[in-house]
């Protein structure tokens, strides 16, 4: 029995990923599946096969939930394709699954990726930070940041901070860039993530 976590908000969609991912291990692969919802590092170390939402920038941020892992894969469903960064060390065997692809495309990737975990030799867990490749940005950038989140103008975080507002502009875009964040919606939203996960060490 392979136990598949879903970490996914929507409950439509998840729903709808159980009953796919159900008919798709059972068909093809002869498997049975049991689900969780819960993302507990029991259940992270557990799961066979776990299933992550990731919105806009979140696949290039740290992801320490993922270091409970102990086998099988991950799949991040993302609404829009994006190589321009590698992404994290937690992240290091993910497969990307593009939320509008056709149900045959999704599970050609999964039963590729399935089998070729099947035919590794042993499951490489994650040791160690040290080294991993996540997005990060200077302590300027956080401060920015900050004030961004907090609701401050682009001339009021200038005044603060003692730099021009193009100085303020300009950093502000190049985290967008860094993070692929598409515009001030993308953005504030990706911010409110990493203020939810808790993530100090990138900012806020």
């Amino acid at each position: 029995m392979l136990k598949i976590l879903i970490n996914e908000p929507d409950a439509m969609f998840r729903k709808g990923m159980i009953c796919f991912l159900k008919e798709l291990f059972w068909i093809k692969l002869g498997r049975k599946c049991e689900y969780v919802t819960d993302f507990t590092p029991e259940n992270i170390a557990d799961a066979d096969v776990i299933v992550l939402s990731l919105r806009q920038g979140e696949r290039y941020i740290c992801f320490p939930d993922l270091r409970a892992r102990r086998k099988g894969i991950v799949i991040g469903l993302v609404d829009e394709a994006d190589n321009y960064h590698k992404s994290p060390s937690c992240f290091a065997d993910i497969i990307y699954i593009l939320r509008r692809e056709t149900l045959k495309e999704i599970s050609q990737k999964i039963t590729a990726t399935w089998r070729s975990w099947l035919m590794s030799e042993g499951f490489s867990r994650y040791k160690t930070c040290s080294g991993c490749r996540y997005v990060t940005i200077s302590p300027q950038q956080k401060e920015i940041m900050a004030g961004l989140y907090r609701g401050l103008s682009i001339q009021e975080i200038a005044i603060m901070l003692r730099v021009t507002y193009k100085t303020v502009a300009a950093q502000k875009y190049v985290v967008m860039r860094k993070y692929s964040l598409k515009n001030d919606h993308d953005l504030l939203h990706f911010l409110g993530i990493l203020r939810d996960k808790s993530i100090t060490r990138l900012f806020l």
